[in-house]
Order: C-alpha cells, then sequence, then structure tokens
C-alpha cells in the first residue's frame, strides 16, 4: 500500500484519491505561440501531450507496479472499478454499485466495456485479478490489502489457497461482490487504486513474469493503449477507441520522454518539445517573473532508511545500534535542506504523516501533534554527539574505527544534491564518513529488492488520503522494510487499525504506532515535498495528485487560443 516517489527515482514520487490538485494557466509570446501552433500544425489534427518522465518504468503489471512513474502509465492504460478524478469517486468499469446498510458488502455492476483486443471485460477477470493480486506467490508489494476482504487475510497468509474463502465473488459476467472485514470509508477510491486494475488470465498464463515489459505483452481497458516503449528512451500511449468513454478523452497520444537531467527536460519545454515540466529551485526564479511556476504541496516524505540487520558485522555494529541512527538524525540540518538545497516549498519532516493527510475529525497532525521530540529542524549538534558517545560505548569502538558507509540514491541530480548536503552534515557534525552510491532507477530498485545497501535515500507517496498508508510501508511485509526491521507491537498496532471498526481507538492507535516507528529510528526524516511545475497555456485539464496519479493527464485537452 504504498509508492515511492519521484523526488527519488528520481526526486520529482499511487491512486487519485481524495487529495487532487488543481493547476493555473501559463502566459506565451506571441512568437512562442506561433511556435506552438507551427508544431501542432506538423502533427496533423492530432492532439498530443507531450512530457518527460526522470526514469524508465519498472514493469506495467498492476500488481507488480511499484515505483510512481509505473503507476503513472498502469492509470492510463487500465481502469478499475471506480476512477477517483479531482477527488471525486466516478465510475470506471462499474457504471454502478449497492452497499450494504452496514457497509460491509459492495455490489458492482460492469458496464459493457471491452479489453483493447475487443474481448469483454467480466466480472471474472477482476475476481482473477484479486486472487493474483492477494496470492502470497505473486509477491506484490500490494498483497496486503487482503485484509480487508472476508477471508482474505488467510489466503494472502497462505493459511489456505482456496481463494473461493475470500470475500470477493463474480455473482454473473456483470456483477461483481466484494465482502469486507470491516467498513473502509475509503473503499470506493481504493478500487481505483492501481493494484486493483484488472490483469487478463490468458495474457497472464502467455506471458508470466515478463507481462507488461513491452507493449505487445499486455492487453488494456484503460483510456490510452501502450503502442511504443523504446527502453531508456521514450513510451508511446496512444487513445484506446475501444474505452467506454472514448467520447471524453480529447488527447489522441500522449509522448514520454525518459530525460534524466532536469535542465534538459526545462530546455526541451522551452524550444516547444514538451508541453509540461518539473522545475527545480534553479528554474523558478525565471519562471516566477511570468507568473509561470505553480507550487502545490503533496503528501509526499522523504528520508534516509538504515540496514539494521547488516550482513557485515562491523557495520552491522553501527547500523543496529539505535544511539548511532539517532545520532546520525540529529546531525541533518532539515530546515537547510528544504530552504537552500532544495528551495522549492519543501518542508522539514519531524514525523512521518504529513499534515495534509486527514485524521478522524481534522488533519491527522492536527489531532495529534509531535514536534521535535524524535527529530530535530536543524541539526542539534550536541546532542547528536552525545547520542554517538553513547552508541561508542555501547559498540565498544573508538570513533577512529568507524567504518565508512555507503548511502546508495538514484542518480538524478536533486538526489545528488540532496545527499551530498547530508554527507558533509554527517562529516562536520559527527566525524561520520559517507561515500555516495549513484544508480540508475532500475539498479537501485535491483539494490533495495536485493537488501544490497548500507543507508538508501527513499521517499513514498500515499496511494489514498489515510494515515495507515505510511503505516503500512514499515510492517514486516511493508514495500520499504526490505531490512526485516520488526517491532511486535507495531505490527499489532496496524493490524488493529487495519481491522477495527472503532474509529477513535483507531486514531488512537495509528498515533502510538507513528511514535514507536519513528523512536526506533529505522529511518530518518528529510523532508515533506512538493510538487513544482510549469506548463503550456494550451493545455487544459492537467491535475496534480497528492495520492495517486501524479501527472494526471487522462482528460487533457489541447486547446489552442
Amino acid at each position: 500500500m504504498k509508492k515511492i516517489l519521484k523526488k527519488i527515482i528520481p526526486l520529482l514520487l499511487v491512486l487519485s484519491f481524495m487529495l487532487a490538485g488543481c493547476t493555473t494557466g501559463t502566459t506565451k509570446s506571441s512568437t512562442e505561440e506561433s511556435t506552438s501552433n507551427e508544431q501542432v500544425a506538423e502533427q496533423g489534427n492530432k492532439k498530443v501531450f507531450r512530457y518527460a518522465e526522470e526514469a524508465e518504468p519498472t514493469i506495467l503489471d498492476p500488481h507488480k507496479s511499484f515505483n510512481p512513474i509505473s503507476l503513472d502509465i498502469t492509470y492510463a492504460v487500465y481502469e478499475g472499478l471506480t476512477r477517483v478524478y479531482d477527488g471525486e469517486v466516478l465510475p470506471g468499469m462499474a457504471e454502478s454499485w449497492d452497499v450494504s446498510e452496514d457497509g460491509l458488502t459492495y455490489t458492482f455492476h460492469l458496464r459493457d466495456a471491452k479489453w483493447s483486443d475487443g474481448e469483454p471485460v467480466t466480472a471474472e477477470d477482476f475476481t482473477y485479478s484479486f486472487e493474483r493480486l492477494f496470492n502470497p506467490d505473486t509477491l506484490s508489494d500490494y498483497g496486503n490489502f487482503a485484509v480487508y476482504f472476508e477471508g482474505g487475510e488467510d489466503y494472502w497468509e497462505g493459511k489456505t489457497t482456496d481463494f473461493s474463502t475470500v470475500g470477493v465473488k463474480a455473482l454473473d459476467d456483470k456483477t461483481l461482490e466484494c465482502k469486507l472485514v470491516v467498513p473502509k470509508k475509503y473503499f470506493l477510491n481504493l478500487m481505483g487504486f492501481g493494484a486493483f486494475h484488472p490483469v487478463r488470465q490468458d495474457y497472464i498464463e502467455k506471458y508470466g513474469e515478463s507481462y507488461g515489459s513491452d507493449p505487445e505483452k499486455a492487453v488494456y481497458n484503460g483510456p490510452f493503449i501502450l503502442k511504443e516503449w523504446k527502453h531508456e528512451e521514450s513510451l508511446l500511449e496512444v487513445k484506446n477507441d475501444d474505452y467506454w468513454d472514448k467520447d471524453n478523452i480529447h488527447l489522441d497520444e500522449v509522448q514520454i520522454s525518459i530525460v534524466n537531467n532536469p535542465a534538459t527536460r526545462v530546455n526541451m519545454y522551452e524550444t516547444d518539445e514538451l508541453d509540461f515540466t518539473q522545475l527545480t529551485k534553479t528554474d523558478i526564479p525565471s519562471y516566477e517573473k511570468g507568473s509561470k511556476v505553480n507550487i502545490q504541496p503533496n503528501s509526499s516524505i522523504y528520508w534516509l532508511q538504515y540496514q539494521v540487520n547488516h550482513k557485515d558485522p562491523k557495520k552491522a555494529a553501527f547500523l543496529g545500534n539505535k544511539n548511532f541512527r539517532k545520532a546520525l538524525g540529529w546531525a541533518i540540518d532539515r530546515r537547510a535542506i528544504a530552504d537552500s538545497v532544495l528551495a522549492d516549498g519543501s518542508l522539514p519532516a519531524t514525523r512521518l504523516v504529513p499534515a495534509t493527510i486527514q485524521g478522524l475529525n481534522k488533519k491527522h497532525a492536527e489531532e495529534y501533534s509531535i514536534g521535535e521530540e524524535y527529530f530535530p529542524t536543524t541539526a542539534n549538534i550536541e546532542k547528536a554527539n552525545e547520542y554517538l558517545d553513547l552508541a561508542l560505548q555501547e559498540i565498544g569502538k573508538k570513533k577512529e574505527e568507524m567504518p565508512t558507509f555507503e548511502i546508495l540514491v538514484d542518480d538524478s541530480e536533486s538526489a545528488r544534491l540532496i545527499t551530498e548536503a547530508i554527507q558533509d552534515m554527517f562529516d562536520k557534525n559527527l566525524g561520520v564518513k559517507m561515500e555516495i552510491k549513484a544508480v540508475t532507477s532500475s539498479q537501485k530498485w535491483d539494490e533495495m529488492g536485493n537488501n544490497n545497501f548500507d543507508i538508501m535515500y527513499a521517499g513514498f507517496g500515499p496511494d489514498f488520503n489515510d494515515p495507515v498508508n505510511y503505516l503500512d510501508t514499515w510492517t514486516l511485509d511493508g514495500g520499504y522494510n526490505v531490512m526485516g526491521w520488526e517491532n511486535k507491537e507495531y505490527e499489532e498496532l496496524v493490524r488493529f487499525i487495519n481491522t477495527t471498526n472503532d474509529n477513535q481507538a483507531r486514531a488512537d492507535a495509528i498515533d502510538k504506532a507513528e511514535k514507536i516507528f519513528l523512536d526506533e529510528v529505522v529511518f530518518n526524516p528529510i523532508f515533506f515535498g512538493t510538487a513544482v511545475y510549469t506548463q503550456k497555456d494550451t493545455v487544459k485539464g492537467l491535475l496534480r495528485d497528492s495520492t495517486g496519479m501524479d501527472i494526471n493527464y487522462i482528460y487533457v485537452d489541447i486547446v489552442n487560443e
């Protein structure tokens, strides 16, 4: 139940759910307008939206897509029972649904929709897809959603292999029934999330592990079809003429370039090769003059996480020591990183759940305040060294005997700048030496999956607007907890949060679990992110979502005024 953020993979990171962004137009000179119109003319009458991603998608399998780039594209080429747009739950493959009075049974009525090869989309496609998602052999990072469904936990944990015991059933070709353990106020939002998008059994059986690795190795039911994928270079989506709501899809094509360098992306935007681009602090001043900058706080968080169960005994002695990890946490100047390194509206992070996420009645951070009890906004060098001294005593080593540690990052410029700043803080404030290991996005995923790192710079954006999304990430089966960190009380609390129908007790448990996690110092939070971007005046209807599809172009129109 998590998504890794674009600020890390690379740095600016899963459902267009309850929080949605808005956009503002930009202004252009008459020369720029003329150039843009000429390019549109060259494309004939096609309406084309062009933008650049900072890295290659991993795989376009809804049940295995984990990074935000892959998730954005799956939202465009697949569709679940619902689709969430601008905070509103819209009908998707289901044209309507009924909910029982107790909120436990949802009955979805599917419309007459087609796959991109002309085959009908059926309730059985969804039953198969849920079964595959929850099957422990699939190794999906989202398989633990099974605990929401009647009988789902036993199936996900491998206690039974009989999926008929799970509360997901096709009553007929066009009717799907879902039975929950407890009511979920965000369940309809969840049904639009990428992990619940359907796949076809015949395609999965034909392509196996390579499903979704190339355009021809998948079949689609969303607004667009992936027509071309030049790996590490570009992707091309075209409008799906079999999509049920095709009349409201204005774009004929979506052209996605893979461009790692932010300066190159901005240059492509300025030379009318892109219609939209992310901005960095270097670009903001010049674009602000023409009111062309959109700065939108989102629900992302970025951190360092530690290999608490390191295979190297020398490094394990330090990284497995809580006081050593606390020393590192108190040596980081989060304010300097947010205000000087990023300078894009990002905020220092001293907790796990950001201020944008909904709580019981108000925002969770308003209801359960956490100050600087666990991590400081600005570096506290004196306290950091007190923790380091305690750690050295416990480990039985001298300062000069500390090994050099490696920080794993992707090779984006922004990730490099942030980790270089942290590297310098650790050295100057503690005398702890760090080396930066910058690799491509795909290599970083491999290293993470193989648990091959000392310290990793990472980030997360939620799939839906609820604090549990952040807590789930760090359970023993959580997507980021590759280190095998385990705290039994934390695990029990998260399980309780996911299964109780006592909302007040649930909110209290969320607060308690967050504090346990912060105290364990499995990670050091660094900052809460923002989306900073600009777009052409001709682009209408683009959304930036703080949960879900980050760059939401589904209903974009290109209008030359």
